[in-house]
């Protein structure tokens, strides 16, 4: 594919396997075939057309680096989007309140002279988690930003 065109992949939105536009199951993931589109917005009516002609199939949408990248953009019916996935408000949340719960625990254990153990024990538990789900936030928040400075 060259710069400007764009690929569409159908697969089937309940267990992803490879279908072909005409909602057929492709004989092996490699033999799937793609539409290519010269356009963006032309590429994005094919993929809502099949959804709406198949409800059950999901269409991605690639830019020229093919599956190479992530898709630009997935079409599907919103009984078949996916769910479950930890998500940036999610990390925040519990990243946040498990960074105040253990500083205030932690907090409580030191004003009271380490008297209660209970509070340095949470204290210990709750610190490593709000690392994690902070830490992981703040690298993909930064990544787009370290991808023009340190890495090519």
């Amino acid at each position: 594919m060259v710069l400007g065109e764009f690929a569409v992949l159908c697969e089937d939105a309940r267990t992803g396997a490879a279908k072909q536009p005409d909602n057929t199951v492709a004989p092996n993931p490699e033999s799937q075939l793609c539409t290519i589109s010269d356009a963006r917005p032309e590429a994005e009516a094919f993929a809502r057309d099949q959804v709406d002609r198949y409800p059950t199939m999901r269409c991605l949408v690639f830019d020229h680096d093919g599956r190479a990248g992530q898709p630009v953009l997935a079409v599907v019916r919103p009984e078949f989007a996916p769910r479950g996935e930890m998500g940036p408000a999610f990390r925040r949340w519990v990243g946040g309140t498990c960074l105040i719960a253990g500083l205030a625990c932690g907090a409580w254990e030191i004003a009271h002279d380490y008297s209660t153990i209970w509070a340095g024990t949470l204290a210990i538990r709750l610190l490593p988690i709000a690392a994690i789900f902070l830490g992981a936030e703040l690298v993909l928040w930064a990544q787009p930003k370290w991808r023009g400075k340190w890495f090519r």
